[in-house]
């Protein structure tokens, strides 16, 4: 009798010990694969996928690595800490930011005609030592291939190019400047030849057989003033001569902006936020094949008040005979939070499509944000975008699709990680020939590797012809079931605290903080208070989709206290009201302390 009573204790306590554990060994419905081995958050290797293959080219201690997934090579020993990888149907240029002991700046290349199964010599792209780690390539497909850059070679800072006629074997001896400087009156009347221009971002594309570069530059002007411009050249033969410059935009006193550029066949689109408070998000195309005339596109049809939005992290895709154009809205007062945003131009009209489209809308509050985003045109299979989003408290990868060349998208998007097991972070969309690849940064909660790595999902077509995505659904409790389960988890953590059982409440605290800090550490500093009476207020919880704050009633006191006497003797109970907030982590309560240091929840 008394074994089958201990073979009892041993099995209760062994699912007691499970239920405890339950959200840290809940499987992963998507099949993350490994990318880069305990490569951090700030690991970040360019990416390209050919022929349904994916790879990579990273620098490293041992130097630039060039990955296939399940094979590498060393193509340099160089230390870099920027990659590009451009193909362009038939070749594939491995181009990499060097810098030598002497910290001489470069950029280095390699190409490959097989598909990186081997490498041409390393060649140096610029001429002197001090290129900045920004570049654009652009080929033509023919054998002819430009890099622009950014150097810091006086005057100023300025934007040079080279080129190779032949696949990036050689290169012209001298690259060439693309900028020119202003030298105002003044500037010569005082013999100042070196003026304090700074010119960047540069954008290259082939607009049928015109190279054409778009780049910004600040200037000096007459009365001491800066200017912003935003400059274009075009090039007949590969990059050897170019035509006069024109100016896209100028205006004065505004800051440097972020510019993204797209171009089709016949067309180049250049965005950027302005900062001037009026004009917001704008665009500008060319409207004549020399790329010498150019024509505004106003962001006013898509309703984001630039008095009111910030649009930062832009990307795009050409779709169809559209313009897709997926980007981070952030309020500028902080009132609300970061939304992930689509809007579509056409190509034939350059006019909108109607406002913007807020891809998290169906979250219906703005108590967490949506940030980072990749966008990618699958042709007849569709239009993706994907993002981090934050309705999960931990960043959760959510996916959107438009079967129409983005006129219209799915009222509610699909989770493509698993919510509240983990941090996903960072996506980039690839399309190859039959799959669509996404990578991201990944820390699994459970404990094994807080640093987390970089994965892969790849996701290939089905009998429809449409990519197969993983089926992940999570359903949340109603608000009655989620209200009674928190007063449940809350009454149990103070019990728990009263109890002065402190490993137990460990597992009552929200699963980042369990991976941030160490189990030994933080029990080390249990114990210097007590508690007791502790009773969770229900008529003060508010629960707003996977947040709540409830206050709970605590007679609190310190362990030990110094009388006048000498003598140790404990302080009288101190009636306290505390604030709480709890998250919904997967599918329980958790409690979220706060950190005297920072929050480490980014929602």
């Amino acid at each position: 009798m008394k074994k089958v009573i201990l073979l009892l204790v041993v099995f209760f306590s062994f699912l007691l010990s499970a239920c405890q554990e339950k959200t840290n060994e809940q499987p992963l419905v998507e099949k993350a694969q490994l990318l880069l081995n305990q490569a951090g958050f700030s690991v970040n290797p360019a990416s390209i996928v050919i022929n349904d293959k994916l790879f990579l080219l990273n620098g490293e201690k041992r130097g630039v690595v060039f990955y296939e997934v399940g094979k590498e090579q060393i193509l340099a020993e160089d230390a870099s800490s920027k990659q590009w990888l451009h193909y362009d149907g038939k070749t594939l240029y491995a181009i990499w930011w060097a810098v030598d002991d002497q910290k001489a700046k470069s950029l280095k290349l390699r190409t490959s005609s097989d598909g990186g199964g081997s490498f041409t010599p390393v060649v140096t792209i610029n001429t002197g030592n001090g290129v900045l780690a920004e570049a654009s390539v652009a080929s033509n497909g023919k054998g002819a291939v430009a890099v622009a850059y950014t150097d810091e070679r006086k005057p100023g800072y300025g934007v040079y190019i080279n080129y190779s006629t032949d696949s990036g074997k050689t290169w012209a001896a001298q690259d060439q400047r693309l900028d020119t400087p202003v030298i105002t009156a003044a500037m010569k009347a005082e013999n100042n030849t070196e003026p304090a221009t700074f010119a960047n971002s540069s954008k290259l594309a082939y607009l049928g057989d015109k190279l054409v570069a778009v780049w910004q530059q600040m200037d000096m002007t007459e009365m001491g003033q800066s200017m912003l411009r935003l400059v274009s050249k075009a090039s007949i033969d590969n990059g050897k001569s170019w035509q006069a410059e024109s100016t896209i935009f100028a205006a004065p006193n505004m800051q440097p902006i972020e510019m993204v550029a797209f171009n089709n066949a016949t067309t180049m689109y250049v965005f950027g936020m302005l900062t001037d408070g009026v004009k917001g998000l704008t665009g500008f195309y060319n409207t004549n094949l020399d790329a010498n005339q150019w024509s505004e596109i106003s962001s006013r049809p898509l309703n984001l008040n630039p008095k009111v939005y910030n649009i930062s992290w832009i990307k795009g895709a050409i779709s169809g005979d559209n313009l897709a154009l997926g980007f981070i809205a952030s309020p500028i007062e902080n009132i609300g939070k970061m939304h992930a945003e689509v809007a579509v131009l056409s190509t034939k009209t350059h006019e909108w499509l109607g406002e913007s489209k807020n891809l998290d809308a169906d979250k219906g509050h703005e108590l967490t944000k949506s940030s980072y985003l990749s966008i990618v045109d699958a042709g007849a299979t569709g239009l993706y975008v994907v993002w981090e989003d934050y309705r999960n408290i931990v960043p959760t990868l959510y996916m959107n699709i438009s079967k129409d060349n983005g006129k219209s998208w799915l009222s509610v998007p699909k989770p493509v990680t698993t919510p509240g097991l983990l941090v996903a972070k960072d996506p980039k969309l690839f399309l190859g020939q039959d799959k669509l690849w996404l990578t991201y940064f990944m820390v699994k909660l459970d404990g094994k590797n807080p640093n987390g790595t970089r994965v892969y999902q790849e996701f290939a077509k089905g009998s429809d012809g449409q990519f197969i995505l993983p089926d992940i659904s999570l359903t949340m409790p109603s608000q009655d079931e989620l209200k009674e389960r928190l007063i449940e988890r809350a009454n149990k953590f103070w019990a728990l605290r009263e109890e002065r059982k402190w490993e137990e409440t460990w597992d009552y605290m929200e699963p980042v903080y369990r991976e941030r800090f160490e189990k030994t550490e933080w029990l080390a500093q249990q114990g210097k208070l007590s508690f007791s009476k502790a009773v969770v207020d229900e008529s003060k919880i508010d629960i707003q989709g996977n947040l709540a704050a409830l206050t709970a009633n605590i007679e609190v006191s310190v362990n030990q206290q110094v009388s006048k006497e000498g003598l140790l003797e404990s302080a009288p109970p101190n009636k306290q009201v505390i604030d709480m907030k709890w998250g919904w982590f997967y599918d329980d309560w958790y409690f979220m302390p706060n950190i005297v240091f920072g929050n480490h929840l980014e929602y």
